[in-house]
């Protein structure tokens, strides 16, 4: 088993972990299975990054959820996550991505990001403040 294959099986071991705590619609939805392979696709390059950003995503969409749902109705899991992916990648050093990276990445446009992430810093500013400070 390579390195990467054992990343990611304790990546899913952990966010599977997290899913049973809360169960909503939206953690059924989008699963963490679903964050993590968006994650590894958008950082290809370093399974470990992907791995922490996952987390974390997952983890907002959760508290997120519980807080808004309306917000994310009618979303599909890429516009969902490819803005928060867009914060979180500015608060970890290792992980900074630009809009047009993670846009190739999950086969998105930049627009989408930009909108997404217009939406999380506005709709949640308690659940990113830390990051919102660096925006």
């Amino acid at each position: 088993m390579s390195k990467k294959q054992i990343t990611l099986k304790a990546s899913y071991y952990l966010l599977e972990k997290e899913a049973t705590v809360l169960e909503y619609w939206i953690c059924r939805r989008i699963t963490p299975q679903c964050v993590l392979n968006l994650a590894h696709k958008t950082w290809e390059e370093d399974p470990k990054a992907a791995g922490k950003v996952a987390l974390e995503a997952y983890e907002i969409i959760r508290l997120g959820y519980a807080e808004n749902p309306p917000f994310f109705c009618g979303k599909k899991a890429k516009s969902i996550v490819s803005g928060l992916f867009f914060i979180l990648s500015l608060k970890h050093d290792g992980a900074k991505k630009t809009q047009r990276e993670i846009a190739i990445a999950l086969d998105t446009t930049e627009e989408m990001i930009r909108k997404s992430t217009k939406r999380w810093s506005e709709t949640f500013p308690n659940l990113i403040s830390e990051v919102t400070k660096i925006l």
